[in-house]
Protein backbone atom coordinates (compact mmCIF):
# COMPACT_ATOMS: atom_id res chain seq x y z
CA UNK A 1 0.00 0.00 0.00
CA UNK A 2 3.15 1.78 0.39
CA UNK A 3 4.12 1.85 -2.80
CA UNK A 4 1.12 2.50 -4.30
CA UNK A 5 0.38 5.73 -2.67
CA UNK A 6 3.95 7.06 -3.19
CA UNK A 7 3.10 6.53 -6.62
CA UNK A 8 -0.04 8.00 -6.17
CA UNK A 9 1.66 11.03 -5.17
CA UNK A 10 4.17 10.87 -8.11
CA UNK A 11 1.68 11.15 -10.47
CA UNK A 12 -0.33 14.06 -9.13
CA UNK A 13 3.11 15.76 -8.94
CA UNK A 14 3.23 15.59 -13.09
CA UNK A 15 -0.41 15.97 -13.37
CA UNK A 16 -0.58 19.16 -11.41
CA UNK A 17 2.43 20.63 -11.25
CA UNK A 18 2.33 20.82 -7.16
CA UNK A 19 3.84 18.22 -5.21
CA UNK A 20 7.31 17.74 -4.21
CA UNK A 21 8.14 14.68 -2.16
CA UNK A 22 10.23 15.23 1.06
CA UNK A 23 13.04 12.34 1.84
CA UNK A 24 10.38 10.85 3.83
CA UNK A 25 8.26 9.82 0.74
CA UNK A 26 5.00 10.07 2.67
CA UNK A 27 4.72 13.46 3.54
CA UNK A 28 4.14 16.02 0.66
CA UNK A 29 5.31 19.75 0.34
CA UNK A 30 2.64 22.38 -0.61
CA UNK A 31 4.44 25.39 -2.65
CA UNK A 32 2.86 29.07 -1.60
CA UNK A 33 -0.12 28.67 -3.95
CA UNK A 34 -3.39 28.50 -3.40
CA UNK A 35 -4.41 26.30 -6.33
CA UNK A 36 -1.22 24.14 -5.23
CA UNK A 37 -3.40 23.85 -1.63
CA UNK A 38 -6.44 22.53 -3.21
CA UNK A 39 -5.07 20.48 -5.64
CA UNK A 40 -2.84 18.53 -2.69
CA UNK A 41 -6.12 18.46 -0.42
CA UNK A 42 -8.12 16.70 -3.59
CA UNK A 43 -5.14 14.11 -4.25
CA UNK A 44 -5.04 12.98 -0.78
CA UNK A 45 -8.67 12.63 -0.49
CA UNK A 46 -8.50 9.90 -3.33
CA UNK A 47 -5.30 8.79 -2.39
CA UNK A 48 -5.19 5.07 -0.37
CA UNK A 49 -4.59 5.69 3.18
CA UNK A 50 -3.35 8.67 4.79
CA UNK A 51 -1.60 11.28 3.81
CA UNK A 52 0.61 14.22 5.10
CA UNK A 53 0.96 17.88 3.68
CA UNK A 54 3.43 20.05 4.81
CA UNK A 55 2.93 23.63 3.83
CA UNK A 56 5.00 26.54 3.27
CA UNK A 57 6.57 28.22 6.35
CA UNK A 58 4.44 31.37 6.51
CA UNK A 59 2.68 31.60 3.58
CA UNK A 60 -0.63 33.01 3.41
CA UNK A 61 -2.53 30.72 1.07
CA UNK A 62 -5.78 33.50 -0.50
CA UNK A 63 -9.29 32.18 -0.82
CA UNK A 64 -10.75 33.78 -3.73
CA UNK A 65 -13.63 31.49 -4.20
CA UNK A 66 -15.01 28.04 -3.11
CA UNK A 67 -13.42 25.43 -4.21
CA UNK A 68 -16.76 23.00 -3.17
CA UNK A 69 -20.03 24.41 -2.09
CA UNK A 70 -19.78 26.49 0.91
CA UNK A 71 -16.09 25.55 1.72
CA UNK A 72 -12.95 27.50 0.51
CA UNK A 73 -10.95 24.15 0.19
CA UNK A 74 -12.05 20.82 -0.72
CA UNK A 75 -13.51 18.64 1.94
CA UNK A 76 -11.50 16.50 3.99
CA UNK A 77 -12.74 13.24 2.94
CA UNK A 78 -10.01 10.68 4.46
CA UNK A 79 -7.48 10.87 6.81
CA UNK A 80 -4.97 14.27 6.27
CA UNK A 81 -2.26 15.40 8.40
CA UNK A 82 -1.25 18.91 7.71
CA UNK A 83 1.84 20.44 9.18
CA UNK A 84 1.17 24.54 8.43
CA UNK A 85 4.58 25.54 9.55
CA UNK A 86 3.42 29.26 10.63
CA UNK A 87 1.87 29.19 7.14
CA UNK A 88 -2.27 31.22 7.32
CA UNK A 89 -5.52 29.98 5.21
CA UNK A 90 -7.58 32.95 4.76
CA UNK A 91 -10.72 34.18 2.83
CA UNK A 92 -9.66 36.95 0.56
CA UNK A 93 -12.73 37.69 -1.29
CA UNK A 94 -16.34 39.66 -0.99
CA UNK A 95 -18.07 36.42 -1.48
CA UNK A 96 -18.98 34.38 1.66
CA UNK A 97 -17.60 30.66 2.45
CA UNK A 98 -16.27 28.57 5.53
CA UNK A 99 -12.51 27.61 5.60
CA UNK A 100 -12.61 23.63 5.54
CA UNK A 101 -14.63 21.07 6.79
CA UNK A 102 -13.88 17.91 7.93
CA UNK A 103 -16.97 15.02 6.93
CA UNK A 104 -17.15 11.50 8.67
CA UNK A 105 -15.83 9.20 9.05
CA UNK A 106 -12.71 11.30 8.21
CA UNK A 107 -9.90 12.00 10.54
CA UNK A 108 -7.61 15.48 10.39
CA UNK A 109 -4.89 16.53 12.89
CA UNK A 110 -3.29 20.15 11.76
CA UNK A 111 -0.46 21.78 13.55
CA UNK A 112 0.80 25.38 13.39
CA UNK A 113 -1.62 26.78 11.06
CA UNK A 114 -4.08 30.06 11.02
CA UNK A 115 -7.90 29.69 9.72
CA UNK A 116 -8.84 33.13 9.43
CA UNK A 117 -11.81 34.93 8.12
CA UNK A 118 -14.64 32.56 7.16
CA UNK A 119 -17.64 33.68 6.82
CA UNK A 120 -20.81 31.96 5.56
CA UNK A 121 -23.83 33.54 3.29
CA UNK A 122 -27.26 34.83 4.97
CA UNK A 123 -29.90 31.73 5.11
CA UNK A 124 -32.72 32.74 2.43
CA UNK A 125 -36.50 31.55 2.88
CA UNK A 126 -37.06 29.54 5.97
CA UNK A 127 -33.81 28.29 6.39
CA UNK A 128 -31.06 28.74 9.53
CA UNK A 129 -28.07 30.56 9.50
CA UNK A 130 -25.36 28.07 8.55
CA UNK A 131 -23.19 26.31 11.16
CA UNK A 132 -19.61 26.48 11.18
CA UNK A 133 -17.74 29.93 9.68
CA UNK A 134 -13.73 28.78 10.09
CA UNK A 135 -14.14 24.87 10.14
CA UNK A 136 -17.29 22.50 10.40
CA UNK A 137 -16.37 18.91 11.84
CA UNK A 138 -18.28 15.88 11.75
CA UNK A 139 -15.36 13.36 11.75
CA UNK A 140 -12.23 13.72 14.07
CA UNK A 141 -10.04 16.99 14.57
CA UNK A 142 -7.29 17.16 16.02
CA UNK A 143 -5.70 20.34 16.49
CA UNK A 144 -2.43 21.88 18.00
CA UNK A 145 -0.96 25.20 18.23
CA UNK A 146 -4.19 26.24 15.36
CA UNK A 147 -5.43 29.66 15.57
CA UNK A 148 -8.94 30.53 14.40
CA UNK A 149 -8.81 34.24 13.90
CA UNK A 150 -12.34 36.02 13.05
CA UNK A 151 -14.76 33.90 11.23
CA UNK A 152 -18.59 34.15 11.39
CA UNK A 153 -21.01 31.68 10.79
CA UNK A 154 -24.17 32.59 8.91
CA UNK A 155 -27.18 34.99 9.72
CA UNK A 156 -30.60 33.63 9.41
CA UNK A 157 -32.94 34.27 6.71
CA UNK A 158 -35.69 37.02 7.67
CA UNK A 159 -38.46 34.55 6.70
CA UNK A 160 -41.94 35.80 5.58
CA UNK A 161 -43.32 35.62 9.58
CA UNK A 162 -40.57 35.37 11.85
CA UNK A 163 -36.58 35.27 11.16
CA UNK A 164 -34.83 32.52 11.92
CA UNK A 165 -31.95 31.69 14.14
CA UNK A 166 -28.47 32.67 13.06
CA UNK A 167 -25.43 29.73 12.49
CA UNK A 168 -23.31 28.29 15.32
CA UNK A 169 -20.03 28.00 15.68
CA UNK A 170 -18.05 31.09 14.53
CA UNK A 171 -14.71 29.56 15.18
CA UNK A 172 -16.24 26.07 15.00
CA UNK A 173 -18.98 23.45 14.57
CA UNK A 174 -18.52 20.45 16.14
CA UNK A 175 -20.73 17.34 15.54
CA UNK A 176 -18.10 14.64 15.83
CA UNK A 177 -14.76 14.34 17.82
CA UNK A 178 -12.81 17.52 18.49
CA UNK A 179 -9.16 17.67 20.60
CA UNK A 180 -7.78 20.95 20.50
CA UNK A 181 -4.14 21.72 22.62
CA UNK A 182 -2.22 25.01 22.78
CA UNK A 183 -4.35 26.81 19.96
CA UNK A 184 -6.38 29.92 20.39
CA UNK A 185 -9.95 31.40 19.28
CA UNK A 186 -9.89 34.97 18.79
CA UNK A 187 -12.69 37.18 17.52
CA UNK A 188 -15.09 34.49 16.27
CA UNK A 189 -18.77 35.04 15.62
CA UNK A 190 -22.15 33.65 15.64
CA UNK A 191 -24.29 34.03 13.27
CA UNK A 192 -26.94 37.27 14.07
CA UNK A 193 -30.74 36.20 13.99
CA UNK A 194 -32.90 37.02 10.53
CA UNK A 195 -34.42 40.10 10.81
CA UNK A 196 -38.30 39.51 11.10
CA UNK A 197 -41.01 40.84 9.11
CA UNK A 198 -42.11 44.83 9.77
CA UNK A 199 -44.71 43.68 12.47
CA UNK A 200 -43.28 40.25 13.98
CA UNK A 201 -40.21 38.78 15.38
CA UNK A 202 -36.64 38.56 15.02
CA UNK A 203 -34.95 35.68 14.75
CA UNK A 204 -32.31 34.42 17.70
CA UNK A 205 -29.02 34.80 17.96
CA UNK A 206 -26.56 31.73 17.20
CA UNK A 207 -24.34 29.98 19.93
CA UNK A 208 -20.97 29.54 20.45
CA UNK A 209 -18.49 32.33 18.87
CA UNK A 210 -15.66 30.24 19.58
CA UNK A 211 -17.03 26.85 19.15
CA UNK A 212 -20.49 25.36 19.04
CA UNK A 213 -20.38 21.76 19.75
CA UNK A 214 -23.78 19.48 19.73
CA UNK A 215 -23.95 15.69 20.00
CA UNK A 216 -20.13 15.30 20.01
CA UNK A 217 -17.00 15.47 21.91
CA UNK A 218 -14.33 18.00 23.05
CA UNK A 219 -11.21 17.93 24.84
CA UNK A 220 -9.73 21.01 24.95
CA UNK A 221 -6.12 21.52 26.52
CA UNK A 222 -3.61 25.10 27.26
CA UNK A 223 -5.82 27.35 24.77
CA UNK A 224 -7.16 30.84 24.88
CA UNK A 225 -10.77 31.81 23.77
CA UNK A 226 -10.57 35.43 24.03
CA UNK A 227 -12.83 38.33 22.16
CA UNK A 228 -15.44 35.74 20.79
CA UNK A 229 -19.18 36.49 20.52
CA UNK A 230 -22.37 34.63 20.36
CA UNK A 231 -24.91 36.36 17.61
CA UNK A 232 -27.06 39.43 17.90
CA UNK A 233 -30.88 38.71 17.93
CA UNK A 234 -32.64 40.08 14.77
CA UNK A 235 -33.84 43.47 14.52
CA UNK A 236 -37.36 43.49 12.65
CA UNK A 237 -39.41 46.44 13.54
CA UNK A 238 -41.58 44.91 16.11
CA UNK A 239 -40.01 42.31 18.73
CA UNK A 240 -36.40 41.60 18.76
CA UNK A 241 -34.79 38.27 18.71
CA UNK A 242 -32.94 36.52 21.55
CA UNK A 243 -28.96 36.71 21.60
CA UNK A 244 -27.14 33.77 21.15
CA UNK A 245 -25.53 32.16 24.69
CA UNK A 246 -21.87 30.93 25.19
CA UNK A 247 -19.91 33.86 23.55
CA UNK A 248 -16.54 31.47 23.76
CA UNK A 249 -18.08 27.74 23.88
CA UNK A 250 -21.46 26.66 23.66
CA UNK A 251 -22.55 22.90 24.33
CA UNK A 252 -25.36 20.60 23.54
CA UNK A 253 -25.83 16.97 24.16
CA UNK A 254 -21.50 16.68 24.36
CA UNK A 255 -18.78 15.20 26.51
CA UNK A 256 -16.57 18.29 27.21
CA UNK A 257 -13.38 18.65 29.13
CA UNK A 258 -11.50 21.82 29.47
CA UNK A 259 -8.33 22.20 31.33
CA UNK A 260 -5.68 24.79 31.53
CA UNK A 261 -7.27 27.11 29.57
CA UNK A 262 -8.26 30.98 29.32
CA UNK A 263 -11.50 32.30 28.51
CA UNK A 264 -11.22 36.24 28.40
CA UNK A 265 -13.36 39.10 27.08
CA UNK A 266 -15.96 36.99 25.56
CA UNK A 267 -19.74 37.88 25.36
CA UNK A 268 -22.90 36.30 24.66
CA UNK A 269 -25.33 38.25 21.98
CA UNK A 270 -27.37 41.38 23.09
CA UNK A 271 -30.78 40.51 22.37
CA UNK A 272 -32.31 42.58 19.02
CA UNK A 273 -34.16 45.73 19.23
CA UNK A 274 -37.68 46.29 18.03
CA UNK A 275 -40.55 49.22 18.57
CA UNK A 276 -42.76 46.77 21.05
CA UNK A 277 -39.43 45.05 23.10
CA UNK A 278 -36.35 43.70 22.86
CA UNK A 279 -35.08 40.44 22.44
CA UNK A 280 -33.77 38.79 26.06
CA UNK A 281 -29.92 38.63 26.18
CA UNK A 282 -28.03 35.89 25.69
CA UNK A 283 -26.28 33.67 28.32
CA UNK A 284 -22.96 32.63 29.09
CA UNK A 285 -20.73 35.42 28.64
CA UNK A 286 -17.55 32.30 28.03
CA UNK A 287 -19.69 29.19 28.04
CA UNK A 288 -23.03 27.81 28.12
CA UNK A 289 -24.09 24.53 28.68
CA UNK A 290 -27.48 23.19 27.42
CA UNK A 291 -28.87 26.42 25.62
CA UNK A 292 -32.16 25.30 26.06
CA UNK A 293 -31.91 21.63 26.13
CA UNK A 294 -30.78 18.59 28.21
CA UNK A 295 -27.50 15.91 28.47
CA UNK A 296 -24.52 18.02 28.09
CA UNK A 297 -21.47 17.13 30.39
CA UNK A 298 -18.94 20.15 30.80
CA UNK A 299 -15.54 19.41 32.76
CA UNK A 300 -13.58 22.10 33.77
CA UNK A 301 -10.29 22.10 35.78
CA UNK A 302 -7.71 24.53 35.78
CA UNK A 303 -8.90 27.22 33.45
CA UNK A 304 -9.89 31.03 34.24
CA UNK A 305 -12.83 33.21 32.94
CA UNK A 306 -11.58 36.71 33.14
CA UNK A 307 -14.05 39.72 32.30
CA UNK A 308 -16.40 37.84 30.51
CA UNK A 309 -20.08 38.91 30.04
CA UNK A 310 -23.66 37.99 29.14
CA UNK A 311 -25.78 39.73 26.74
CA UNK A 312 -27.92 42.74 27.11
CA UNK A 313 -30.91 43.46 26.60
CA UNK A 314 -30.97 47.13 24.56
CA UNK A 315 -32.49 50.75 24.85
CA UNK A 316 -36.19 50.38 25.50
CA UNK A 317 -35.68 47.15 26.54
CA UNK A 318 -38.91 45.31 28.24
CA UNK A 319 -37.34 41.84 28.48
CA UNK A 320 -34.35 41.10 31.02
CA UNK A 321 -30.35 40.88 30.83
CA UNK A 322 -28.34 37.81 30.08
CA UNK A 323 -27.60 35.23 32.91
CA UNK A 324 -24.11 33.83 33.78
CA UNK A 325 -21.35 36.77 33.27
CA UNK A 326 -18.61 33.36 32.89
CA UNK A 327 -20.61 30.52 32.88
CA UNK A 328 -24.38 28.93 32.29
CA UNK A 329 -25.38 25.41 33.35
CA UNK A 330 -29.10 24.66 32.61
CA UNK A 331 -31.54 22.05 33.82
CA UNK A 332 -30.81 18.70 32.49
CA UNK A 333 -27.07 19.36 32.20
CA UNK A 334 -24.00 18.68 34.43
CA UNK A 335 -21.09 21.37 35.00
CA UNK A 336 -18.01 19.98 37.12
CA UNK A 337 -15.57 22.83 37.85
CA UNK A 338 -12.45 22.65 39.36
CA UNK A 339 -9.16 24.70 40.26
CA UNK A 340 -10.47 27.43 38.66
CA UNK A 341 -11.21 31.09 38.68
CA UNK A 342 -14.16 33.50 38.17
CA UNK A 343 -13.31 37.19 38.19
CA UNK A 344 -14.70 40.32 36.72
CA UNK A 345 -17.33 38.65 35.27
CA UNK A 346 -20.58 40.55 34.57
CA UNK A 347 -24.63 39.19 33.64
CA UNK A 348 -26.66 41.15 31.59
CA UNK A 349 -27.94 44.81 31.32
CA UNK A 350 -31.59 45.93 30.93
CA UNK A 351 -33.73 48.53 31.12
CA UNK A 352 -35.90 45.85 32.44
CA UNK A 353 -34.70 43.54 35.23
CA UNK A 354 -30.73 42.66 35.25
CA UNK A 355 -29.19 39.75 34.57
CA UNK A 356 -28.63 37.00 37.58
CA UNK A 357 -25.38 35.20 38.20
CA UNK A 358 -22.58 37.49 37.16
CA UNK A 359 -19.78 34.84 37.82
CA UNK A 360 -21.82 31.83 37.23
CA UNK A 361 -25.75 31.27 36.85
CA UNK A 362 -26.61 27.00 37.59
CA UNK A 363 -29.91 25.05 37.20
CA UNK A 364 -28.05 21.60 36.02
CA UNK A 365 -26.63 19.70 38.64
CA UNK A 366 -23.03 21.74 39.44
CA UNK A 367 -20.57 21.00 41.22
CA UNK A 368 -17.66 23.41 42.12
CA UNK A 369 -14.24 22.79 44.00
CA UNK A 370 -11.41 24.42 45.11
CA UNK A 371 -12.31 27.31 42.62
CA UNK A 372 -12.30 31.60 43.70
CA UNK A 373 -15.31 33.23 42.32
CA UNK A 374 -13.97 36.99 42.96
CA UNK A 375 -15.46 40.57 41.31
CA UNK A 376 -17.94 39.66 39.41
CA UNK A 377 -21.34 41.49 38.82
CA UNK A 378 -25.22 40.56 38.61
CA UNK A 379 -26.23 42.76 35.39
CA UNK A 380 -27.49 46.71 36.11
CA UNK A 381 -31.44 46.91 35.26
CA UNK A 382 -34.27 47.58 37.05
CA UNK A 383 -34.39 45.92 39.42
CA UNK A 384 -30.45 45.29 39.48
CA UNK A 385 -29.80 41.53 38.69
CA UNK A 386 -28.50 39.09 41.57
CA UNK A 387 -26.11 36.07 42.78
CA UNK A 388 -23.22 38.52 41.72
CA UNK A 389 -20.98 35.58 42.22
CA UNK A 390 -24.11 32.83 41.90
CA UNK A 391 -27.18 32.57 41.06
CA UNK A 392 -28.87 29.24 41.79
CA UNK A 393 -32.11 28.47 39.84
CA UNK A 394 -32.06 24.70 40.62
CA UNK A 395 -34.70 24.99 43.48
CA UNK A 396 -32.29 22.51 45.11
CA UNK A 397 -29.33 23.93 47.75
CA UNK A 398 -25.79 22.87 46.85
CA UNK A 399 -22.48 23.21 48.48
CA UNK A 400 -19.51 24.08 46.76
CA UNK A 401 -16.18 22.51 48.55
CA UNK A 402 -13.24 24.56 49.79
CA UNK A 403 -14.05 27.48 47.25
CA UNK A 404 -13.99 31.36 47.91
CA UNK A 405 -17.25 33.48 46.67
CA UNK A 406 -16.04 36.82 47.79
CA UNK A 407 -16.45 40.43 46.90
CA UNK A 408 -19.18 40.11 43.89
CA UNK A 409 -21.95 43.02 43.31
CA UNK A 410 -24.43 43.37 44.80
CA UNK A 411 -24.01 40.35 46.79
CA UNK A 412 -22.34 37.25 46.40
CA UNK A 413 -24.92 33.99 46.52
CA UNK A 414 -28.48 34.42 45.30
CA UNK A 415 -31.42 33.42 46.38
CA UNK A 416 -30.19 33.65 50.39
CA UNK A 417 -29.34 30.02 51.34
CA UNK A 418 -29.70 28.33 48.47
CA UNK A 419 -25.62 28.39 48.18
CA UNK A 420 -24.03 26.70 51.65
CA UNK A 421 -20.53 28.00 52.82
CA UNK A 422 -21.90 31.34 50.80
CA UNK A 423 -22.87 34.35 52.31
CA UNK A 424 -24.10 38.08 51.65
Amino acid sequence: MFRRFVLFFSAATLLFGVLAPNAGAATMSVPCDTDSLVSAINAANTAPGAAVLSLATNCAYLLTAPASGMDGLPPIVDQLTIHGHGATIIRNSAQQFRIMQVVAPAGASIDHLAIEGGALPAAAGSLLGSNGGGISNSGSLSLSSVQLVANIAGTGAPGTTVGTAGGNGGGIFNSGTLRVRNSKFLSNVAGTGGNGAATLVGGGGGHGGGIASFAGSVTVIRSTFANNRAGNGGIPATFGGGGGSGGGFANLHSAVSITKSTFTGNHAGNGGTGSAGTGVGGSGGALSNGYGDVGGTVRISSTRFLNNGAGDSAVSSTTGGGHGGAITNESGNTLVLKNSLLSGNTAGSSNASGGTGGGLYVDGTTTIVRSKIMHNAAGTGTPTGTGGGIFNASGTTFSPRHTKIKRNAPDNCAPAGSVRHCSG
